[in-house]
Protein backbone atom coordinates (compact mmCIF):
# COMPACT_ATOMS: atom_id res chain seq x y z
CA UNK A 1 0.00 0.00 0.00
CA UNK A 2 2.55 2.24 0.71
CA UNK A 3 5.48 2.83 -1.47
CA UNK A 4 8.68 1.19 -1.02
CA UNK A 5 11.05 4.11 0.29
CA UNK A 6 8.12 4.65 3.52
CA UNK A 7 8.65 1.00 4.97
CA UNK A 8 12.12 1.96 6.31
CA UNK A 9 11.10 5.54 6.71
CA UNK A 10 12.59 7.04 10.16
CA UNK A 11 8.97 7.26 11.73
CA UNK A 12 8.78 3.26 11.19
CA UNK A 13 12.45 2.41 12.39
CA UNK A 14 12.04 4.52 15.01
CA UNK A 15 8.50 3.29 16.65
CA UNK A 16 9.93 -0.05 16.15
CA UNK A 17 12.59 0.41 18.36
CA UNK A 18 10.81 2.42 21.09
CA UNK A 19 8.40 -0.60 21.02
CA UNK A 20 10.84 -3.44 21.05
CA UNK A 21 9.01 -5.28 18.50
CA UNK A 22 10.32 -6.45 14.73
CA UNK A 23 10.57 -4.22 11.88
CA UNK A 24 8.08 -5.39 10.10
CA UNK A 25 5.60 -5.40 12.93
CA UNK A 26 6.23 -1.87 12.98
CA UNK A 27 4.92 -1.70 8.89
CA UNK A 28 1.96 -3.56 9.75
CA UNK A 29 0.66 -1.02 12.15
CA UNK A 30 1.49 2.30 10.25
CA UNK A 31 -0.06 0.02 7.14
CA UNK A 32 -3.15 -0.62 8.90
CA UNK A 33 -3.76 3.13 10.31
CA UNK A 34 -3.17 4.35 6.69
CA UNK A 35 -5.59 1.55 5.30
CA UNK A 36 -8.38 3.54 7.38
CA UNK A 37 -7.37 7.14 6.27
CA UNK A 38 -7.52 6.02 2.56
CA UNK A 39 -11.19 4.25 2.94
CA UNK A 40 -12.70 7.05 5.17
CA UNK A 41 -10.45 10.09 2.68
CA UNK A 42 -9.74 11.29 5.71
CA UNK A 43 -6.07 11.78 7.91
CA UNK A 44 -7.70 12.02 11.30
CA UNK A 45 -7.96 8.84 12.99
CA UNK A 46 -9.35 9.52 16.25
CA UNK A 47 -8.47 10.03 19.82
CA UNK A 48 -5.54 7.31 21.51
CA UNK A 49 -8.10 4.73 21.72
CA UNK A 50 -9.05 4.66 18.45
CA UNK A 51 -5.28 4.95 16.84
CA UNK A 52 -4.63 1.59 18.83
CA UNK A 53 -7.46 -0.26 18.05
CA UNK A 54 -7.34 1.00 14.15
CA UNK A 55 -3.63 -0.45 14.09
CA UNK A 56 -4.68 -3.49 15.80
CA UNK A 57 -2.09 -2.77 19.04
CA UNK A 58 -2.68 -5.69 21.62
CA UNK A 59 -0.05 -4.46 24.04
CA UNK A 60 0.18 -1.83 26.86
CA UNK A 61 -2.54 0.70 26.96
CA UNK A 62 -1.32 4.69 25.39
CA UNK A 63 2.34 2.68 24.51
CA UNK A 64 1.74 2.44 20.69
CA UNK A 65 0.26 6.19 20.84
CA UNK A 66 3.33 7.28 22.53
CA UNK A 67 6.11 5.40 20.16
CA UNK A 68 4.01 6.79 17.67
CA UNK A 69 3.92 10.48 18.67
CA UNK A 70 7.85 10.72 19.36
CA UNK A 71 8.59 8.74 15.94
CA UNK A 72 6.65 11.51 13.73
CA UNK A 73 4.24 8.70 12.52
CA UNK A 74 1.06 10.72 14.06
CA UNK A 75 0.75 13.96 15.36
CA UNK A 76 -1.58 15.78 17.92
CA UNK A 77 -4.32 17.71 16.74
CA UNK A 78 -7.12 19.45 18.37
CA UNK A 79 -9.27 17.96 20.78
CA UNK A 80 -7.15 15.36 21.61
CA UNK A 81 -7.12 13.84 18.51
CA UNK A 82 -4.36 12.36 16.37
CA UNK A 83 -4.07 12.64 12.40
CA UNK A 84 -1.01 11.27 10.08
CA UNK A 85 0.93 14.05 8.62
CA UNK A 86 1.55 13.08 5.57
CA UNK A 87 -1.45 11.61 4.35
CA UNK A 88 -1.57 13.61 1.10
CA UNK A 89 2.32 12.94 0.58
CA UNK A 90 1.40 9.14 -0.15
CA UNK A 91 -2.24 8.69 -0.94
CA UNK A 92 -3.25 7.81 -4.28
CA UNK A 93 -5.14 9.56 -7.05
CA UNK A 94 -8.80 7.65 -5.98
CA UNK A 95 -8.30 9.15 -2.41
CA UNK A 96 -8.04 12.28 -3.24
CA UNK A 97 -10.66 12.20 -5.62
CA UNK A 98 -12.66 11.20 -2.54
CA UNK A 99 -11.36 13.57 -0.56
CA UNK A 100 -12.19 16.40 -2.83
CA UNK A 101 -15.87 15.65 -3.30
CA UNK A 102 -15.96 15.06 0.82
CA UNK A 103 -14.78 19.01 0.98
CA UNK A 104 -17.31 20.12 -1.69
CA UNK A 105 -20.17 18.19 0.32
CA UNK A 106 -18.97 20.38 3.24
CA UNK A 107 -18.77 23.59 2.06
CA UNK A 108 -22.21 23.18 -0.06
CA UNK A 109 -23.46 21.52 3.75
CA UNK A 110 -24.27 18.57 2.33
CA UNK A 111 -24.15 14.91 3.61
CA UNK A 112 -22.96 12.32 1.18
CA UNK A 113 -26.99 10.45 1.98
CA UNK A 114 -28.45 13.98 0.41
CA UNK A 115 -26.46 13.36 -2.59
CA UNK A 116 -27.06 10.01 -3.09
CA UNK A 117 -30.79 11.18 -2.54
CA UNK A 118 -30.90 13.83 -4.80
CA UNK A 119 -29.34 11.29 -7.75
CA UNK A 120 -32.54 9.00 -7.29
CA UNK A 121 -34.81 11.42 -7.62
CA UNK A 122 -33.00 12.72 -10.71
CA UNK A 123 -33.38 9.19 -11.81
CA UNK A 124 -37.32 8.81 -11.26
CA UNK A 125 -37.53 11.73 -13.13
CA UNK A 126 -36.01 10.87 -16.26
CA UNK A 127 -38.14 7.57 -16.04
CA UNK A 128 -41.01 9.28 -15.74
CA UNK A 129 -40.41 11.44 -18.70
CA UNK A 130 -40.17 8.37 -21.10
CA UNK A 131 -43.60 7.31 -20.16
CA UNK A 132 -46.82 8.58 -22.30
CA UNK A 133 -50.24 9.91 -20.57
CA UNK A 134 -51.32 6.26 -19.70
CA UNK A 135 -48.21 5.19 -17.69
CA UNK A 136 -46.89 3.32 -20.69
CA UNK A 137 -43.14 3.83 -21.16
CA UNK A 138 -42.41 4.05 -25.10
CA UNK A 139 -39.75 2.92 -26.77
CA UNK A 140 -37.47 5.20 -28.35
CA UNK A 141 -38.44 3.75 -31.76
CA UNK A 142 -41.95 4.41 -30.71
CA UNK A 143 -41.12 7.92 -30.25
CA UNK A 144 -40.13 8.42 -33.53
CA UNK A 145 -42.97 6.48 -35.03
CA UNK A 146 -45.01 8.69 -33.55
CA UNK A 147 -43.65 12.01 -34.69
CA UNK A 148 -44.17 11.05 -38.48
CA UNK A 149 -47.55 11.42 -40.52
CA UNK A 150 -50.39 9.79 -40.17
CA UNK A 151 -51.21 6.96 -42.74
CA UNK A 152 -54.21 6.68 -44.37
CA UNK A 153 -57.20 4.39 -42.78
CA UNK A 154 -57.16 0.81 -44.38
CA UNK A 155 -59.39 -2.00 -43.85
CA UNK A 156 -58.61 -4.00 -40.90
CA UNK A 157 -56.71 -7.33 -41.07
CA UNK A 158 -58.53 -10.78 -41.41
CA UNK A 159 -58.11 -12.31 -37.89
CA UNK A 160 -56.48 -15.98 -38.77
CA UNK A 161 -57.89 -19.14 -38.64
CA UNK A 162 -57.09 -22.09 -36.65
CA UNK A 163 -56.65 -23.48 -39.82
CA UNK A 164 -54.48 -20.58 -41.51
CA UNK A 165 -52.31 -20.73 -37.87
CA UNK A 166 -51.48 -24.23 -37.81
CA UNK A 167 -50.44 -24.39 -41.35
CA UNK A 168 -48.15 -21.63 -40.40
CA UNK A 169 -46.67 -23.47 -37.87
CA UNK A 170 -46.23 -26.30 -40.10
CA UNK A 171 -44.09 -24.04 -42.26
CA UNK A 172 -41.95 -22.51 -39.50
CA UNK A 173 -41.03 -26.55 -38.44
CA UNK A 174 -40.59 -27.39 -42.02
CA UNK A 175 -38.51 -24.46 -42.98
CA UNK A 176 -36.41 -23.97 -39.72
CA UNK A 177 -32.94 -25.08 -39.06
CA UNK A 178 -32.55 -28.94 -38.91
CA UNK A 179 -30.59 -30.18 -36.21
CA UNK A 180 -27.15 -32.39 -37.41
CA UNK A 181 -27.72 -35.86 -36.04
CA UNK A 182 -24.81 -36.84 -33.68
CA UNK A 183 -22.09 -39.18 -35.00
CA UNK A 184 -22.77 -42.58 -34.66
CA UNK A 185 -19.56 -43.47 -32.96
CA UNK A 186 -20.65 -47.44 -31.43
CA UNK A 187 -21.94 -46.56 -28.10
CA UNK A 188 -25.36 -47.38 -28.51
CA UNK A 189 -24.24 -50.95 -29.95
CA UNK A 190 -22.37 -51.34 -26.73
CA UNK A 191 -24.61 -50.58 -24.59
CA UNK A 192 -27.26 -52.65 -26.24
CA UNK A 193 -25.10 -55.69 -25.88
CA UNK A 194 -24.04 -55.16 -21.99
CA UNK A 195 -25.39 -57.20 -19.56
CA UNK A 196 -25.60 -54.52 -17.27
CA UNK A 197 -27.11 -51.28 -18.09
CA UNK A 198 -26.83 -49.16 -15.44
CA UNK A 199 -24.62 -45.38 -15.28
CA UNK A 200 -25.22 -44.68 -18.90
CA UNK A 201 -23.60 -41.05 -18.77
CA UNK A 202 -20.50 -42.30 -17.01
CA UNK A 203 -19.89 -45.26 -19.68
CA UNK A 204 -20.69 -42.55 -22.46
CA UNK A 205 -18.08 -40.27 -20.73
CA UNK A 206 -15.65 -43.56 -20.19
CA UNK A 207 -16.30 -44.64 -24.15
CA UNK A 208 -15.45 -41.05 -25.42
CA UNK A 209 -11.86 -41.50 -24.24
CA UNK A 210 -11.39 -44.70 -26.25
CA UNK A 211 -9.20 -44.58 -29.17
CA UNK A 212 -11.17 -45.99 -32.66
CA UNK A 213 -9.44 -49.33 -32.25
CA UNK A 214 -9.97 -49.53 -28.69
CA UNK A 215 -13.79 -49.12 -29.52
CA UNK A 216 -13.61 -51.50 -32.54
CA UNK A 217 -12.69 -54.53 -30.22
CA UNK A 218 -14.39 -53.85 -27.09
CA UNK A 219 -17.57 -53.65 -29.26
CA UNK A 220 -16.18 -57.23 -30.51
CA UNK A 221 -15.56 -58.10 -27.09
CA UNK A 222 -18.58 -57.15 -25.56
CA UNK A 223 -20.29 -59.53 -27.98
CA UNK A 224 -19.00 -62.96 -25.74
CA UNK A 225 -18.47 -60.90 -22.27
CA UNK A 226 -22.86 -60.38 -22.77
CA UNK A 227 -23.16 -63.83 -24.05
CA UNK A 228 -21.26 -65.65 -20.85
CA UNK A 229 -23.59 -64.02 -18.84
CA UNK A 230 -26.97 -65.01 -20.62
CA UNK A 231 -29.16 -67.37 -18.29
CA UNK A 232 -27.73 -66.07 -15.03
CA UNK A 233 -29.54 -65.57 -12.17
CA UNK A 234 -30.43 -62.27 -10.03
CA UNK A 235 -27.78 -63.16 -7.88
CA UNK A 236 -24.92 -63.90 -9.74
CA UNK A 237 -25.58 -60.49 -11.95
CA UNK A 238 -24.66 -58.42 -9.14
CA UNK A 239 -20.92 -59.52 -9.71
CA UNK A 240 -21.67 -57.89 -13.37
CA UNK A 241 -19.39 -54.87 -12.94
CA UNK A 242 -20.44 -51.33 -14.30
CA UNK A 243 -20.30 -50.69 -17.87
CA UNK A 244 -17.80 -47.90 -16.96
CA UNK A 245 -15.40 -49.95 -14.89
CA UNK A 246 -15.33 -52.35 -17.54
CA UNK A 247 -14.12 -50.26 -19.86
CA UNK A 248 -11.38 -48.22 -17.53
CA UNK A 249 -10.56 -51.51 -16.88
CA UNK A 250 -9.90 -52.52 -20.57
CA UNK A 251 -11.76 -55.58 -19.99
CA UNK A 252 -12.15 -56.20 -23.64
CA UNK A 253 -8.31 -57.27 -23.70
CA UNK A 254 -9.56 -60.50 -21.21
CA UNK A 255 -9.37 -63.95 -21.95
CA UNK A 256 -12.34 -64.96 -23.54
CA UNK A 257 -11.77 -68.44 -22.49
CA UNK A 258 -12.25 -67.28 -18.54
CA UNK A 259 -15.17 -65.97 -19.25
CA UNK A 260 -16.69 -69.34 -21.18
CA UNK A 261 -15.09 -70.66 -17.87
CA UNK A 262 -16.72 -68.57 -15.21
CA UNK A 263 -20.41 -69.34 -17.41
CA UNK A 264 -19.47 -73.17 -17.16
CA UNK A 265 -18.99 -72.57 -13.74
CA UNK A 266 -22.22 -71.05 -12.57
CA UNK A 267 -24.59 -73.54 -15.00
CA UNK A 268 -22.31 -75.93 -12.77
CA UNK A 269 -23.66 -74.72 -9.52
CA UNK A 270 -27.05 -74.39 -10.41
CA UNK A 271 -27.57 -77.93 -11.89
CA UNK A 272 -25.90 -79.31 -8.63
CA UNK A 273 -28.79 -76.61 -6.59
CA UNK A 274 -26.11 -74.07 -5.70
CA UNK A 275 -27.51 -70.89 -4.72
CA UNK A 276 -25.76 -67.35 -4.60
CA UNK A 277 -22.97 -65.93 -7.00
CA UNK A 278 -19.61 -67.49 -7.54
CA UNK A 279 -16.82 -66.75 -5.22
CA UNK A 280 -13.22 -66.19 -4.74
CA UNK A 281 -11.44 -67.09 -1.47
CA UNK A 282 -7.82 -67.47 -0.63
CA UNK A 283 -6.79 -69.24 2.09
CA UNK A 284 -3.08 -67.98 3.62
CA UNK A 285 -2.33 -68.26 -0.21
CA UNK A 286 -0.67 -71.90 0.42
CA UNK A 287 -0.32 -74.67 -1.94
CA UNK A 288 -3.81 -75.53 -3.82
CA UNK A 289 -6.02 -73.78 -1.52
CA UNK A 290 -7.04 -71.13 -3.89
CA UNK A 291 -10.65 -71.60 -4.98
CA UNK A 292 -13.31 -70.48 -7.01
CA UNK A 293 -16.89 -70.74 -5.88
CA UNK A 294 -15.98 -73.68 -3.36
CA UNK A 295 -14.04 -75.93 -5.95
CA UNK A 296 -10.32 -75.95 -6.78
CA UNK A 297 -9.40 -73.46 -9.59
CA UNK A 298 -7.95 -76.65 -11.21
CA UNK A 299 -11.36 -77.90 -11.51
CA UNK A 300 -12.64 -74.49 -12.06
CA UNK A 301 -10.48 -73.85 -15.56
CA UNK A 302 -10.74 -77.60 -16.16
CA UNK A 303 -13.82 -77.91 -19.39
CA UNK A 304 -16.62 -75.84 -20.49
CA UNK A 305 -18.54 -79.08 -20.24
CA UNK A 306 -20.67 -78.86 -16.69
CA UNK A 307 -21.74 -82.66 -17.43
CA UNK A 308 -18.07 -83.70 -17.12
CA UNK A 309 -18.11 -86.23 -14.45
CA UNK A 310 -16.61 -85.17 -10.80
CA UNK A 311 -14.53 -88.70 -10.55
CA UNK A 312 -12.25 -87.50 -13.59
CA UNK A 313 -8.80 -85.99 -13.20
CA UNK A 314 -9.22 -82.13 -14.17
CA UNK A 315 -6.71 -81.02 -16.42
CA UNK A 316 -3.07 -79.32 -15.54
CA UNK A 317 -3.70 -75.37 -15.50
CA UNK A 318 0.19 -75.54 -17.02
CA UNK A 319 -0.26 -78.24 -20.00
CA UNK A 320 1.02 -77.08 -23.16
CA UNK A 321 4.01 -75.40 -21.12
CA UNK A 322 6.81 -78.22 -19.73
CA UNK A 323 9.13 -75.07 -18.90
CA UNK A 324 6.32 -74.35 -16.87
CA UNK A 325 5.75 -77.52 -15.66
CA UNK A 326 9.41 -78.39 -14.41
CA UNK A 327 9.74 -74.77 -12.72
CA UNK A 328 6.58 -75.64 -10.32
CA UNK A 329 8.18 -79.30 -9.69
CA UNK A 330 11.55 -77.63 -8.53
CA UNK A 331 9.71 -74.77 -6.44
CA UNK A 332 9.18 -75.70 -2.64
CA UNK A 333 6.07 -74.17 -2.99
CA UNK A 334 4.24 -74.23 -6.67
CA UNK A 335 0.69 -72.49 -5.54
CA UNK A 336 -1.88 -72.03 -7.56
CA UNK A 337 -1.03 -73.54 -11.01
CA UNK A 338 -4.06 -71.25 -12.57
CA UNK A 339 -2.07 -68.23 -11.48
CA UNK A 340 1.24 -68.99 -12.27
CA UNK A 341 0.11 -70.26 -15.72
CA UNK A 342 -1.68 -66.58 -16.08
CA UNK A 343 1.47 -65.48 -15.08
CA UNK A 344 4.02 -67.18 -17.28
CA UNK A 345 1.87 -66.61 -20.38
CA UNK A 346 2.84 -62.85 -19.63
CA UNK A 347 6.44 -63.57 -20.02
CA UNK A 348 8.93 -63.09 -22.91
CA UNK A 349 10.53 -66.36 -24.16
CA UNK A 350 14.22 -64.91 -22.04
CA UNK A 351 12.27 -63.91 -19.05
CA UNK A 352 10.95 -67.67 -18.68
CA UNK A 353 15.07 -68.64 -18.91
CA UNK A 354 15.72 -66.60 -16.17
CA UNK A 355 12.79 -67.98 -13.89
CA UNK A 356 13.91 -71.25 -14.64
CA UNK A 357 17.89 -70.68 -13.61
CA UNK A 358 16.61 -68.25 -10.75
CA UNK A 359 14.16 -71.15 -9.34
CA UNK A 360 17.52 -73.29 -8.58
CA UNK A 361 18.54 -70.69 -5.82
CA UNK A 362 14.98 -70.63 -4.31
CA UNK A 363 15.64 -74.77 -4.27
CA UNK A 364 18.95 -74.36 -2.59
CA UNK A 365 17.81 -71.64 0.26
CA UNK A 366 14.48 -73.42 1.19
CA UNK A 367 17.23 -76.68 1.67
CA UNK A 368 18.81 -74.93 4.66
CA UNK A 369 15.35 -72.99 5.90
CA UNK A 370 13.14 -74.17 8.65
CA UNK A 371 9.87 -74.47 9.01
CA UNK A 372 9.50 -71.15 9.80
CA UNK A 373 11.37 -69.47 7.52
CA UNK A 374 10.14 -71.34 4.43
CA UNK A 375 6.62 -69.86 4.91
CA UNK A 376 8.58 -66.55 3.69
CA UNK A 377 9.77 -68.34 0.50
CA UNK A 378 6.23 -66.67 -1.74
CA UNK A 379 4.64 -69.32 -3.53
CA UNK A 380 5.32 -69.74 -7.46
CA UNK A 381 2.43 -68.04 -8.88
CA UNK A 382 3.34 -65.04 -6.53
CA UNK A 383 6.74 -65.33 -7.04
CA UNK A 384 6.32 -65.20 -10.72
CA UNK A 385 3.69 -62.48 -11.01
CA UNK A 386 5.61 -59.83 -8.95
CA UNK A 387 9.23 -60.90 -10.77
CA UNK A 388 10.97 -62.12 -7.67
CA UNK A 389 12.74 -64.35 -10.20
CA UNK A 390 14.89 -61.06 -10.74
CA UNK A 391 16.44 -61.02 -7.59
CA UNK A 392 19.82 -62.37 -6.95
CA UNK A 393 20.56 -65.22 -4.33
CA UNK A 394 21.96 -62.51 -1.95
CA UNK A 395 18.40 -61.07 -1.65
CA UNK A 396 16.73 -63.77 -1.69
CA UNK A 397 18.52 -65.36 1.40
CA UNK A 398 18.33 -62.23 3.40
CA UNK A 399 14.52 -62.30 3.16
CA UNK A 400 13.87 -65.63 3.81
CA UNK A 401 16.60 -66.37 6.68
CA UNK A 402 17.41 -63.24 8.24
CA UNK A 403 20.15 -62.68 10.25
CA UNK A 404 21.10 -66.18 9.47
CA UNK A 405 21.55 -65.35 5.54
CA UNK A 406 25.78 -64.14 6.39
CA UNK A 407 26.58 -67.23 7.77
CA UNK A 408 24.65 -69.34 5.86
CA UNK A 409 25.17 -67.76 2.39
CA UNK A 410 28.55 -69.55 1.77
CA UNK A 411 27.17 -72.80 1.57
CA UNK A 412 24.55 -71.67 -0.87
CA UNK A 413 26.84 -70.29 -3.47
CA UNK A 414 27.40 -71.92 -6.35
CA UNK A 415 30.68 -71.65 -8.06
CA UNK A 416 30.57 -70.19 -11.62
CA UNK A 417 26.08 -69.94 -10.86
CA UNK A 418 26.77 -65.75 -11.58
CA UNK A 419 27.93 -66.78 -15.16
CA UNK A 420 25.28 -68.85 -15.97
CA UNK A 421 22.63 -66.55 -14.93
CA UNK A 422 21.78 -64.14 -18.01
Amino acid sequence: MARLADLRSRAVLRTADELGIPHAHAVGLRELLYAAAFQQADATIGDERDVELTAGWDGERGRFVAAALAAGMIVEAKHGLFVLPDLDEVAPAWVKKRATRAAARREEGKTLSDVRAEAGKKGVAARESKRDTNGIRLHPAREQMDSLPSLPPSLPPTPPTVESESLTLVAEVEQGPKRRQPADDGFESFWSLYPKREAKGAARAAWKKLRPADRSAALQAVKEYGASWEGATHEERHFIPHPERWLKAERWRDDPAAWRAAASARRAKRKRGGVGPVSFSAENELPGTTKLDGVPIEEFFASDDPDRPPDEPAPDPARGYPELTLLLERHPRPGDRGRAAEAWRRLAQDERAAALLAVDDVRRVAAVANPGERERILPADRWLECGRWRRDLEDLAADVLGHRAAVLLPQLVVPNASEARP
